[in-house]
């Protein structure tokens, strides 16, 4: 749940022009693994070689 509640915050910072990494120094208490799922989630994709 808590985890929900950041990553709208950290989307809408996003959105504000902020880049995920310097968001992601402001939450100390999160732990490498919250903070993978949340790059997994929100960090955009490497475009697909076709």
């Amino acid at each position: 749940m808590l985890l929900r509640i950041v990553m709208r915050v950290i989307v809408r910072r996003m959105e504000a022009g902020e880049e995920l990494e310097t968001i992601l120094l402001s939450y100390p208490r999160l732990t490498e693994p919250e903070k993978e799922v949340i790059r997994a989630q929100l960090a955009p994709e490497a475009p697909e070689e076709g």
